[in-house]
């Protein structure tokens, strides 16, 4: 009779184990469902400001014209992967002075560019510039909450639909 209830204990045992595995195994499959919409929704976001800036550039609009009418002498730029860079390179040849590059990957270079993290991010500048359009909202609260409001974020859709229709 011991051994039956032994027996019987491990049972469960392995059961419940199974039930919670299966759990588990249900939640990372729905985590990794919302990782790929949230990629998906991101990389359309992209998508939608880069043809915009391609519409701006081919009808000779300048993004430098928008941060010269607003008196925006020395941005910085969040987010330094392939339209930070251009974006970089762009203001640069246009005489806009980048102060520093804002990125929370070490992995990107560009050019001579100084590229740090968010919180080594002094502040220094007339606006932040944010190239990751899906996630502004984050980054808004992150730079608006640290400087009181005092530094304007803005979004790359912004400064595109500044420049005028297309």
């Amino acid at each position: 009779m011991f051994y039956l209830i032994i027996f019987l204990n491990i049972i469960v045992i392995l059961l419940l184990l199974k039930i919670y595995s299966l759990k588990r195994t249900e939640k990372t499959a729905e985590t990794e469902a919302k990782r790929q919409f949230q990629r998906a929704e991101s990389s359309d976001a992209s998508k939608a400001v880069l043809l915009l800036w391609l519409k701006h550039k081919a009808h000779g609009h300048k993004l430098s014209a928008y941060f010269t009418e607003h008196n925006m002498k020395t941005i910085a730029i969040y987010g330094m992967a392939e339209a930070g860079i251009l974006l970089y390179r762009e203001l640069k040849n246009d005489g806009i002075h980048i102060a520093c590059g804002i990125d929370r990957s070490s992995r990107y270079v560009c050019d001579d560019l100084n590229i740090i993290k968010p919180d080594e991010f002094t502040g220094n500048v007339d606006a932040v510039i944010v190239t990751p359009v899906y996630y502004f909202s984050e980054i808004y609260d992150l730079f608006h909450d640290k400087f009181k409001g005092a530094i304007p974020i803005l979004g790359m859709d912004e400064i595109l639909y500044g420049l005028g229709e297309v």
